[in-house]
């Protein structure tokens, strides 16, 4: 590299002319550092593995969900004015998981009005535990 003022070699890193003060480089760019922190690298890792998780479990209860449909639409009697009675087992890895029962609840009573049944009444027969998982019993009558 030569000085753009007086002509003098310099080496590729100088800022400045040796000879005649002259400044060489207007942009000086320092290397990125493209390393993440370890903290930073344990988080990341975290949140993965927890969205991971979720996206699991969502898919899990989906699933759920379209089995409860299934059962559902099969198990409904005839429209004939009469009282019928359908039970619903939910489960659940977790005593805090309502939102599980809850919304297999849900499906199967939007499924049995959306047949044009009328929902009379709604009782939990128990809730179980076996080993890791909870179970909820609960009766619909319609008709």
């Amino acid at each position: 590299m030569y000085c753009n003022k007086c002509g003098s070699e310099l080496e590729e890193s100088s800022r400045f002319c040796k000879h005649c003060g002259n400044k060489l480089k207007d942009d000086i760019v320092e290397p990125v550092k493209t390393q993440m922190s370890l903290k930073e690298t344990w988080k990341k890792s975290n949140e993965k593995v927890e969205r991971e998780q979720q996206e699991k479990k969502q898919k899990k209860n989906l699933e759920r969900i379209e089995e409860i449909k299934q059962e559902v639409q099969r198990d409904l009697k005839p429209k004939d004015g009469k009282h019928h009675v359908t039970l619903i087992k939910s489960k659940s890895k977790s005593l805090c998981d309502n939102n599980v029962h809850i919304s297999e609840l849900e499906c199967m009573l939007e499924i049995i009005q959306s047949r044009g049944y009328e929902i009379v009444d709604i009782k939990v027969m128990g809730v179980q535990w076996t080993g890791s998982t909870i179970g909820a019993e609960m009766i619909v009558v319609y008709k």
